[in-house]
């Protein structure tokens, strides 16, 4: 048995008025949906066994043992497998270079986020910004299937950015004019490498008077000014930290840093003090440092379309190989973002996990996946990594009270996986049944859906 796991039945408060729901069928039969005999992993550090999880249209409405199923419900026989809350991808983008040039990744990319569990992505900059907006209105409407996304819409930076294809501006006045075109449209801002530190300042200011989160890629800024500033979210980790790794240079910088010293106890005490959430995208960083990278999964040049798969045959045919030195510095830099992962947990930290996936090599579904094992190689159990994933997540977006748990009243974002991932979480790869709002989605056919379609 996992330490501090409780596997018991859970007892929902509203069994009473779902008795009553089966007798006089007040409710009529229509829309309900009922998962039996699974395991439930709750998102919240708890596992239940032998469960039944009763849906009603987009809700729970019930978790536990006995619970009473009105007749003609739609039903899921789940024994011997396991429900978890809908994942979160917390740096999941919708562009990717799939061949020669960067382009938006829809529908392939949702498709794909979806059949691996991914019920929410949290999108934070995007390459086409008005698509990424119309795919969050029509994965809501029901026009697209895909996951629920939150999209940060353009990138806030500095002209000129450090990526050709960022608009920047020059001063605070044009960030703010920018600003004022988006932020009833978007979900978030996100500030790129190169921001001016008055236009920061003149973004959060803003962005937080219309309760707007504010993330950021840094580099102009460290870590520390930035959490003064007001920031709620730091993406990449040690390695995009100015203060650890000077801009513009190797990654390798970070296998140098004391792990213990001062100036990072410090800042992980200032991370957790503000509240900041840390995505630290390992798999990413995994990707693009390591030439020798195992894709997410085997078969991830079938998603590819043929002239993008013949582009990246080509790529892999010139990648250089990498010296023992090499190989030595990369282990040793990637084992102080796992560290710095599992450090800023510990000290109460929000870590949530996101894939960044711009190489289609790591594919969504299966890259978060890989990042989820990541976590757990950091050092946190696979429940601990399940929370982050979920419940954590939720609370980073502040939609806990409608999402990240399995509980009555809680939208019914679900995902049935053969196996136990409380206990390996290799087993969140498994899955068999994803449910979004009630529906249910069979992974298999949205894979195929996907194939060929990553330009």
């Amino acid at each position: 048995m996992v330490q501090g796991v409780r596997r018991r039945a859970a007892v929902p408060k509203n069994t009473r008025w779902v008795n009553e729901m089966a007798r006089n069928g007040s409710h009529g039969n229509q829309g309900f949906l009922a998962i039996t005999g699974a395991r439930v992993v709750d998102g919240l550090g708890g596992v239940y066994e032998n469960q039944t999880v009763l849906i009603e249209g987009d809700t729970i409405v019930a978790v536990g043992q006995d619970i009473p199923v009105p007749s003609g419900t739609t039903g899921i026989d789940a024994k011997g497998m396991t429900v978890i809350p809908g994942l979160f991808d917390m740096h999941g983008h919708l562009y990717a270079r799939g061949g020669k040039n960067i382009t938006m990744q829809i529908p392939a990319y949702p498709l794909l986020y979806l059949a691996g569990g991914i019920t929410s992505v949290r999108a934070p900059g995007e390459l086409d910004p008005e698509a990424a907006v119309k795919c969050r209105e029509d994965q809501a409407s029901g026009r697209i299937d895909g996951p629920r996304v939150h999209t940060a819409g353009p990138y806030f930076d500095h002209t000129s950015s450090s990526i050709s294809w960022i608009k920047g501006t020059d001063d605070a006045e044009q960030a703010l004019a920018m600003f004022e075109r988006w932020h009833d449209r978007i979900d978030m801002v996100k500030v790129y490498s190169r921001i001016h530190e008055d236009q920061f300042k003149a973004l959060v200011k803003a962005a937080h008077a219309v309760g707007l989160p504010v993330i950021g890629h840094l580099g102009s800024l460290t870590a520390k000014k930035a959490i003064e500033l007001g920031i709620n979210g730091l993406e990449h980790g040690l390695f995009q930290m100015s203060e650890f790794r000077p801009v513009d240079m190797g990654y390798g910088q970070v296998e140098t840093l004391d792990m213990e010293c001062l100036q990072l106890r410090r800042l992980i005490q200032s991370i957790v003090k503000n509240k900041v959430v840390i995505c630290p995208t390992i798999v990413v960083f995994q990707y693009s440092m390591d030439p020798d990278f195992r894709p997410a999964v085997e078969n991830w040049l079938d998603y590819l379309t043929i002239e993008a798969r013949a582009t990246r045959e080509e790529m892999a045919a010139k990648r250089p190989e990498i010296s023992p030195d090499q190989r030595a510095t990369l282990e040793r830099a990637m084992d102080k973002q796992l560290r710095f992962t599992k450090m800023v947990h510990e000290a109460g930290g929000l870590v949530v996990p996101g894939t960044d996936p711009v190489g289609p090599a790591i594919t969504p579904g299966w890259g978060l996946q890989r990042e989820l094992e990541n976590f757990v190689r950091a050092g946190l159990t696979p429940l601990e990594t399940i929370r982050a994933a979920t419940y954590d997540s939720a609370r980073a977006m502040g939609v806990d009270r409608e999402r990240g748990s399995i509980s009555a009243g809680k939208l019914a974002d679900l995902v049935i996986v053969e196996g136990d991932p409380s206990r390996d979480i290799r087993d969140v790869s498994r899955t068999r049944k994803v449910v979004l709002g009630g529906k249910i989605y069979d992974p298999a056919e949205l894979r195929k859906r996907a194939l060929g379609q990553i330009a």
